[in-house]
């Protein structure tokens, strides 16, 4: 609990800065009246290759379904492979993407794994104490639950999670669920300073790229995520729409995922310190889509003893 309180904490204070505050109200200002927003996300984790673990959360109102199949059709079109199955990324995509408003959160994540302790034994102790405070939320949710249906879900996760930390966690399934964890607080975080800035909320969906971390638990993520959301919003009256299917079927939304897949893909590749990329591609999105990009924010986050946190801002001018 106390971890992910500092690391909520220390999110909402970046965010609160007086700089990061006023970017953020200038680009969710022209979308302030919606009142339905999606957002898809993700993940670099331990690829040996690739100098930064990185994830990436991407937000987009819901206008309507004629819209929402513009946008879908625009992205078959001019970018239908990931990033790491293609030589370059189309132009046009990234002007889309950039035109559009959509507003991308973008995160670094240094030494991700001892945010959760320094070895093993802190690390299941406290992996445990977080999957624990996220099962008192669900049997709130069950005690006041206006159906048996809702009733019996909320009490099936509670158990599961009872049985998750009634055993010893594998050294194997430790960094899945501090990566689980991870993403459900910083994106919850990311989620709700777009959230916070709207004159109202009825829907906030969240769309997860196929990743392990989704497959852990039967899709427990998504409840956690909804849990940390819900949380977050300070109870505020919203509707939640997730997908939780496992990794090995294709989802209908993973064409809007390509958003994510390439702003995640190449700052995973980029070396900060010496400002170079491994491939032409790389450099084309730092250059088209990245730099001077009001509704993109890149942060990195650093773990040890205590959490850093920085911004990170890339331009064309000098």
């Amino acid at each position: 609990m106390d971890k992910i309180n500092e690391l909520g904490i220390k999110l909402q204070d970046f965010y609160a800065e007086d700089s990061i505050s006023k970017r953020l109200d200038k680009v969710v200002l022209p979308q302030i009246s919606a009142t339905k927003w999606t957002c898809y996300s993700d993940y670099c984790f331990g690829d040996i290759h690739k100098p930064n673990d990185t994830i990436s959360f991407v937000l987009m109102p819901y206008e309507s379904e004629e819209d929402y199949l513009t946008i879908q059709d625009f992205i078959k079109r001019k970018q239908s492979k990931d990033l790491k199955e293609v030589n370059t990324v189309n132009s046009a995509f990234m002007t889309f993407v950039r035109d559009r408003g959509f507003i991308i959160f973008a995160y670094i994540l240094d030494d991700f794994e001892k945010w959760l302790g320094d070895n093993e034994d802190t690390q299941r102790g406290n992996i445990k104490a977080c999957l624990q405070l996220y099962k008192k939320q669900f049997e709130i949710w069950r005690d006041t639950a206006q159906n048996e249906k809702v009733k019996s879900h909320f009490n099936s996760l509670s158990t599961q999670i009872e049985t998750i930390c009634s055993k010893r966690l594998k050294k194997s399934e430790l960094k899945t669920y501090i990566e689980m964890l991870l993403v459900a607080v910083i994106g919850s975080i990311s989620m709700s300073e777009v959230a916070k800035r709207l004159d109202n909320v009825d829907k906030l969906g969240w769309f997860s790229d196929r990743d392990d971390i989704l497959d852990k638990g039967q899709g427990l993520i998504c409840n956690i995520f909804h849990t940390s959301l819900f949380n977050v919003m300070q109870q505020q009256d919203f509707e939640f729409v997730t997908y939780n299917n496992d990794s090995s079927i294709k989802p209908f939304f993973d064409h809007f995922n390509r958003i994510s897949d390439i702003v995640t893909g190449t700052l995973a590749d980029y070396n900060v310190a010496a400002n170079v990329v491994t491939k032409k591609k790389f450099g084309k999105v730092l250059r088209q889509l990245f730099a001077d990009n009001p509704c993109l924010f890149v942060n990195r986050l650093k773990f040890s003893k205590s959490i850093r946190l920085s911004d990170i801002v890339m331009s064309l001018k000098k």
